[in-house]
């Protein structure tokens, strides 16, 4: 019995690593020196309600150790750094447990998705992240779901799905973008983050919109919106 207890276990080992097989963070390919330029567009209030300012922003990998990369922000001449950890977040550790595949439409085009749930439990603590995924989507999740709750009661959660695809153009370069939105909610705030994401630009975003949400109402003057101006690539 207990031998077949641990090969059951290394069964579900082997089912995390083929579902994060295709997973990579978006600065995990760029080389120190690589860079992207933004103009970064923030709705700011004044007297007559919210006015738009306009800054340059340059994000520069100026180390990459191991798993760790670290970017430095130019935000026209104010400068600071962050260290990303580039390897699997532990949401996607754990055991997993596989689903009915399920079928999801994204604008004019359907994705069979293979359904998967990673489950993690500590006293009356329960994290629930559920994947969609597809081989033939433009992104490597069609569709995620994670939620933490306490006593059978949510206390915050997030949730990323891919909502179509754009092409834009980049320093005279054609690239092509999966457009995925990433909602974030606690308590009475929630945050709608969406991205244009792609292989093609150091950091994997082209463009990025920032909503935040209090009460159900939009903070309108906290907008932010980027754009990707140029690029180099090490």
């Amino acid at each position: 019995m207990r031998l077949i207890l641990i090969a059951i276990a290394a069964l579900v080992l082997q089912d995390t690593k083929e579902l994060t097989k295709n997973w990579k963070h978006r600065w995990a390919d760029a080389a120190a020196g690589s860079s992207v330029t933004f103009e970064v567009t923030v709705m700011v209030p004044d007297m007559s309600g919210s006015k738009e300012m306009k800054t340059t922003r340059i994000e520069t990998v100026t180390k990459v150790d191991g798993k760790n990369v670290t970017i430095e922000f130019n935000d026209d001449g104010a400068k600071n750094s962050q260290v990303f950890h580039i390897g699997l977040p532990s949401e996607y550790e754990g055991p997993c447990t596989k689903g009915a595949d399920e079928e999801i439409k994204v604008g004019d085009k359907s994705y069979k998705c293979s359904v998967t749930e990673i489950k993690k439990e500590s006293g009356t603590v329960v994290q629930l992240l559920k994947i969609w995924t597809c081989a033939d989507a433009p992104s490597w999740a069609v569709k995620q779901a994670w939620s933490q709750s306490t006593s059978g009661k949510v206390k915050a959660g997030w949730a990323e799905e891919l909502t179509g695809t754009e092409k834009l153009k980049i320093a005279g370069k054609e690239v092509a973008c999966a457009i995925v939105r990433r909602t974030t909610e606690a308590a009475t705030v929630k945050a709608v983050d969406t991205e244009w994401r792609t292989p093609d630009l150091p950091g994997g975003v082209a463009k990025a919109t920032a909503q935040t949400f209090i009460n159900g109402k939009e903070m309108t003057e906290a907008a932010t919106t980027k754009v990707a101006t140029g690029f180099e690539r090490k």
